[in-house]
């Protein structure tokens, strides 16, 4: 490459030369190129860059959930007070007993105690009407962390009786066209608008027109064909009554049973009155094997405190024999209080059905009546082996009937009245039903 002398090789200058160009070009005063410099700098701040905005998305959406979890978490808690609330009514309703009246818990001076001691952002009030002392109506509050949640539930007592006409096997309304009227009454004979609920275990059917109450109730899989048909989700299933108490554990309604101190059947079972003289039945515990008959006028002594004032009649057939039931014609227990006043004046006061309970075990057909000759009854009547046919009668009836058959034939004029003081009869304890959820400003703790 060298030639002797030091000079170099005139062949190879040229490659020597070019190499200098690329040398030039990879290096320009020991530093890299600035074009190649300033491209790799813009790459590298998109990336960081990205990478923020990537960490700035992740750090809202992570403060963005736990600003909701945090909100949910305060409903739900306050949600909790609420319901605490409705359960803290329930006790104290238990504790109350018959004479109900409306009141709250809160901070106000007409309230009961300010606060609820396990539940303190829970607030409420109990209301009620004369009309159903048996049902309240509750709104509750709670709070929590400045979020309200507020409630509206309905209270009642657990009641024995929640249907006027309960048929086991069925109900059936067939062929009429004429008067039904099935509806809620006040001890004056008022329609109050609550509840009266057609019930059975198996099936209800409603031909032609009618007022077949507020709703017709199933159970067990049961079917209707009524314009207001429920499939109910509770049980209730009727079992006969038995000759000696106690009653049988486990069973709703409670299995009527006959305490031991009852007495002979008054009048051999047949209670014929006229309206003049009519058969006055004494309250007290009565075991008729034989069946009873209502004829004419008969009345419950509502003088006589004996056995609560309540007249409770139990019929047993025996085993050899049979027993019947009739009321056909008969006007029964029609008045606690009587004209002149007129019903619904708030002085004639309607006979109370709770005064007068006919109990029957074994089965049988109970007779009404038809047409003119039909029943006027107001009572109790728990039979729910025993079937009632009414074929083109005029049967009233207050109180409710729990029997295996009710059944309407032809064109009736029937009137069906639940009166409010069945609610009375109900075991220990109050139920919450219909929990829905209503605005804040629904919520006050004024009593009325």
């Amino acid at each position: 490459m060298i030639r002797k002398g030091g000079s170099l090789d005139a062949a190879y200058l040229p490659n020597f030369a070019e190499a200098k160009v690329t040398m030039r070009m990879i290096y320009k005063g020991g530093s890299l190129d600035r074009q190649g410099e300033e491209g790799s700098l813009i790459v590298l701040i998109s990336i960081l860059m990205i990478v923020v905005l990537i960490g700035m998305g992740f750090l809202i959406t992570v403060f963005g959930d736990m600003s909701n979890s945090l909100q949910v978490a305060n409903v739900e808690a306050a949600r909790s007070q609420a319901l605490a609330g409705v359960s803290d009514a329930l006790f104290r309703l238990d504790q109350m007993g018959p004479d109900y009246q409306n009141f709250c818990v809160g901070q106000e001076p007409w309230c009961t105690v300010p606060s609820i001691p396990a539940a303190p952002g829970a607030s409420y009030v109990a209301r009620t009407t004369s009309s159903s002392p048996g049902v309240f109506t509750v709104y509750s509050q709670g709070i929590s962390h400045g979020v309200t949640y507020v409630v509206k539930a309905t209270v009642r007592r657990a009641i024995d009786y929640p249907f006027p006409i309960f048929g086991v096997s069925s109900v059936s309304m067939n062929g009429h066209s004429g008067s039904v009227n099935v509806q809620s009454t006040n001890q004056y004979g008022q329609d109050t608008g609550a509840p009266a609920d057609l019930g059975s275990d198996s099936t209800i059917t409603c031909h032609g027109s009618g007022s077949y109450g507020t709703a017709q109730i199933t159970f067990d899989g049961g079917s209707s064909n009524c314009p207001s048909w429920v499939n109910g989700a509770n049980q209730y299933n009727p079992q006969p009554p038995v000759q000696s108490c106690p009653s049988p554990s486990g069973t709703f309604p409670p299995t009527p049973c006959m305490p031991s101190d009852y007495q002979s059947c008054p009048n051999n079972g047949l209670f014929e009155g006229t309206p003049a003289n009519p058969f006055v039945l004494e309250p007290g515990i009565y075991s008729c094997p034989n069946g009873v008959t209502f004829k004419g006028t008969v009345n419950v002594d509502y003088s006589s405190n004996v056995n609560s004032g309540e007249v409770q009649i139990y019929v047993f057939p025996a085993s050899s024999g049979s027993a019947s039931i009739s009321m056909a014609g008969a006007t029964v227990n029609q008045w606690e209080v009587p004209p002149p006043s007129p019903p619904g004046s708030g002085q004639s006061v309607v006979g109370n059905p709770v005064d007068l309970q006919l109990y029957a075990g074994g089965s049988g057909s109970i007779d009404v009546g038809n047409g003119s000759a039909a029943a006027s009854f107001n009572g109790l009547l728990y039979a729910p082996g025993w079937n009632v046919t009414v074929n083109g009668g005029q049967l009233s009836m207050t109180g409710a009937f729990t029997v295996n058959q009710f059944t309407v034939n032809g064109n009736p004029n029937l009137q069906v009245n639940y009166d409010t003081r069945v609610e009375t009869l109900g075991a220990a304890g109050w139920t919450s039903q219909d929990i829905i959820q209503v605005a804040s400003s629904d919520f006050s703790l004024a009593l009325n």
